[in-house]
């Protein structure tokens, strides 16, 4: 499913998003079992390099707690938190990119729908539909999903990188 360019526009201004902003994505319904917390200590890492982008959380598990550590970390300017979603499609149209480090899942949907929507995906290992994923070819994998740094250094490449994203995005959608 593609969007058009003008309704995406949109989209993203609704979130105060800008056009050139780049936007990561995470989708759960139970963030500590699918690693945010570990997606939150890469983003930290990502922001003290001077790296410019957003990520977007969406869906819930421990909303209290996830909110509270965005405020400790200092990244209230970079994390968008949503919560429960009526049109998860819209977040999957406006991100570049979904990060997905899941400690466990016996098969990831939101994996699935983000490469339906034309949105490329770093996954974990153990997600149960990483196998979709040609590493360099249509996303990355991470192969320790408590491993920060590894999110750290697939989310950096990507920004470094974003010329494949539109690639990625085709062939992730043709999967």
């Amino acid at each position: 499913m593609k969007i058009q360019k003008p309704k995406k526009l949109r989209l993203r201004k609704k979130y105060g998003i800008s056009d050139s902003e780049f936007v990561f994505s995470f989708v759960s319904t139970n963030h500590r079992l699918k690693g945010l917390e570990y997606l939150l200590d890469a983003v930290v890492m990502l922001k003290e390099e001077g790296f410019q982008f957003k990520l977007i959380v969406a869906g819930n598990g421990d909303e209290g707690f996830f909110k509270s550590r965005i405020r400790k970390l200092g990244l209230e300017n970079f994390v968008i938190y949503l919560g429960k979603v009526n049109n998860i499609e819209e977040v999957y149209f406006i991100s570049d990119t979904l990060v997905y480090p899941t400690l466990f899942d016996a098969s990831a949907n939101v994996i699935l729908e983000s490469m339906a929507s034309g949105t490329p995906v770093i996954a974990s290992v153990y997600s149960g539909t990483h196998e979709l994923i040609d590493e360099f070819e249509n996303g990355l994998v991470i192969r320790e999903p408590t491993n920060v740094y590894e999110i750290y250094e697939k989310m950096k490449f990507v920004l470094g990188n974003r010329e494949l994203i539109g690639l990625w995005g085709k062939r992730s959608a043709e999967k």
